[in-house]
């Protein structure tokens, strides 16, 4: 690996390439990780951003790729693109987190034995999170055609669903609407 600062920046970059990572990290040994890569750097500021430009990885054989960019500032992260994908599904999240919440995402599954081995189908979800812990809202779309696994299935599914705050700070009120059973 190679570790490089610049003290004029206050800029950090590193490159990391591992064969074993169980051997180096035991905890990661469940994940079946192999061949892991890592490039990136860390700014250091008023802000402090960072990035992921490169995380690959095999996990029990499947590739996994990743990236991501990212700001800390007074106890508030907010994340650009960072990215997860296989080579059947892919997450993407953008958004802040601190006091208040933002948060947006895209998932598609195309590839379901990639987690599950005999799964099939395909899922994509898109949505947003968003308000405080005392107040949090949701707006998801989920969209699901040609689920199967042991025997059971589902044709096709579309859903919708609305998380809101109520007066009675106790309550959330959630609205279903199934688009397509």
């Amino acid at each position: 690996g190679a570790l490089r600062f610049d003290l004029d920046t206050l800029r950090a970059s590193y490159a990391l390439t591992v064969s074993d990572p169980d051997a180096f990290v035991p905890e990661l040994s469940p994940f079946s990780l192999t061949n892991l890569r890592l490039r990136g750097g860390v700014t250091s500021g008023e802000v402090t951003s960072f990035t992921v430009d490169e995380l690959t990885t095999l996990i029990e054989a499947t590739p996994l790729n990743a990236s991501a960019i990212g700001h800390v500032s007074d106890g508030e992260i907010t994340l650009q693109d960072l990215r997860l994908a296989t080579a059947g599904n892919r997450l993407t999240l953008n958004g802040s987190s601190g006091e208040a919440l933002q948060l947006n995402f895209d998932l598609e599954v195309s590839d379901w034995s990639e987690f599950l081995p005999g799964a099939r189908g395909e899922l994509s979800a898109r949505g947003s999170v968003a308000g405080n812990a005392q107040a949090p809202t949701a707006n998801v779309s989920v969209a699901a055609a040609g689920l199967g696994y042991a025997g059971y299935g589902l044709a096709a599914l579309a859903v919708d669903l609305i998380l809101e705050p109520t007066q009675d700070a106790d309550q959330i009120a959630a609205t279903f609407t199934a688009l397509d059973v």
